[in-house]
């Protein structure tokens, strides 16, 4: 079974500029807090990264769902998921390190994607939400998904509670956890489907809600919020900005845009690289525009370098040699077919 002749694995390019607006959220909210004073930007970052995780795991749902759930198919499955983050992830690692001067021991717990501080602190979300699809994966074969769902947001709240009671806070998939689960649900029992219905009211309101929704907002006008993760607000304008995507044609054409899906495909890249940048400009004493432009720049031109040079080469060649071995050829034919 093609791509052609599975709707389910048919791309859709509107959420590559979906996933390009949410590193930009991430690239100005942190370049706000660094270079300028003011904060009504507070939490956009935050925002940006609950769609990063709605996202992974809406395609991860869609793409990986509906293949037969085997050795070999699950192999091939982590040999993908790890060609695309680990290289550039491994290569920051070590300029992280050097940059706050952390020890090897830290440096080395956040290579193996247990816990990373800095903004690095995603990837092993990420990473982890990865190895939990498994089981979402293995119950939507057996024909029980809200079953998969239900144990895995169980299980996951269960450690939760437990870390909160010990006070182990350094492993945060637990406290997000909720947003790749509710990626998932869209992508099992909400399917893109771009009509006019509903065209400019939705489109128009759910960017505004999201806008309107950045916790700064409420901060500056002494407002009640709560943590970013846990904020209803957050997670409704997040939600309703992502099924927008999925249902409005007007929003879909607006991501669609070359502009925006250049900048999907560059997202990982700048995710990854705007913090050092940001540091490095940071201590040369810069501040304001000048500064702002010049991290923007820097982040943009090196996260498009990063995808020539790191990411795409890396990809390209781990998957090669994967495919030399039988096991492999076999789960990635499977998932084409």
């Amino acid at each position: 079974m093609s791509t052609r002749s599975n709707p389910r694995l048919a791309h859709i390019p509107g959420l590559d500029g979906l996933r390009g607006f949410a590193a930009l959220c991430v690239l100005l909210s942190h370049g706000l807090s660094t270079y300028t004073a003011q904060r009504l930007h507070e939490g956009l970052g935050q925002m940006g990264v609950a769609l990063f995780f709605l996202l992974s795991a809406y395609l991860l749902t869609r793409l990986w769902g509906g293949a037969a759930f085997n050795r070999a198919s699950v192999a091939t499955y982590l040999v993908h998921r790890a060609a695309r983050v680990l290289p550039l992830f491994w290569l920051s690692v070590p300029v992280y390190v050097a940059l706050y001067r952390e020890t090897y021991w830290n440096g080395a717990v956040c290579a193996a994607a247990i816990s990373c501080a800095w903004s690095l602190w995603t990837i092993p979300v990420e990473l982890q939400f990865y190895a939990i699809f498994l089981v979402l994966w293995r119950d939507m074969q057996a024909g029980r998904p809200a079953r998969g769902l239900v144990w895995c947001f169980v299980t996951v709240t269960a450690i939760g509670i437990a870390m909160f009671a010990t006070d182990v806070d350094n492993i945060r998939f637990p406290m997000w956890a909720h947003f790749f689960f509710i990626g998932s649900a869209i992508a099992l029992w909400f399917p893109a489907d771009p009509s006019e219905r509903w065209n400019r009211s939705l489109s128009i309101t759910s960017i505004l809600f999201f806008l309107l929704s950045i916790p700064g907002l409420r901060i500056e006008n002494s407002l009640p919020t709560f943590e970013n993760n846990l904020d209803p607000l957050v997670i409704v304008s997040v939600i309703l900005l992502f099924t927008a995507t999925l249902r409005c044609r007007l929003l879909t054409m607006w991501f669609e845009r070359p502009w925006a899906r250049a900048a999907g495909r560059i997202s990982f890249g700048v995710y990854i690289i705007h913090w050092p940048v940001l540091i490095v400009i940071e201590r040369t004493g810069l501040t304001g525009g000048t500064a702002l432009l010049l991290y923007g720049m820097m982040s943009i031109g090196l996260a498009v370098a990063s995808v020539r040079f790191v990411e795409e080469p890396a990809k390209m060649m781990i998957n090669r040699i994967a495919r030399a071995f039988p096991p492999l050829r076999a789960g990635h034919a499977a998932i084409r077919s």
